[in-house]
């Protein structure tokens, strides 16, 4: 981790707020922890690593497939103009959205975006290409997929 935006950021949003009362304790462990219906939030290491690689700028504007806590929103939040974020499982869109983010003050869309996406998945996360194989464009973006463990 090199971006000291990304680490300032990373220590103002906290992750206790992102998972139920009996895991509290353990959420600032570096570990994934559950939120339900089958899904986990990030370990605090992926978050950052998958925030940096996107080099957030103020006039970038991003794309989360995949809410989940939003907590990952609530980080790049600070970081960039603008936070879509979409969840398929509605208690967890629903309960990201209650989070709010920037200081709890969700943000609205006015307009069709160019966006810097960041997708993530259960298996890895895709981001824009900076190696290895393309899978896809979004936007004139491409993306790799990143496999956590081959992260530096």
């Amino acid at each position: 981790m090199r971006d000291s935006s990304v680490l300032d950021s990373m220590r103002k949003t906290p992750r206790d707020r992102f998972v139920s009362a009996e895991l509290v304790r353990y959420a600032y462990d570096d570990r994934p922890l559950p939120i339900g219906y089958g899904q986990t939030i990030s370990q605090p290491y992926i978050v950052a690593k998958m925030t940096e690689l996107l080099e957030p700028k103020r006039e970038h504007q991003v794309l989360e497939i995949g809410s989940g806590s939003g907590y990952q929103a609530a980080v790049l939040s600070p970081l960039v103009a603008q936070v879509y974020t979409i969840e398929i499982i509605e208690p967890l869109g629903i309960a990201a959205r209650q989070q709010g983010f920037d200081q709890g003050q969700p943000r609205q869309q006015t307009a069709a975006p160019r966006l810097q996406p960041c997708l993530q998945a259960a298996r890895g996360f895709l981001c824009p290409a900076r190696r290895d194989q393309r899978l896809g464009d979004f936007n004139g973006v491409f993306f790799s997929q990143a496999n956590p463990s081959s992260i530096e």
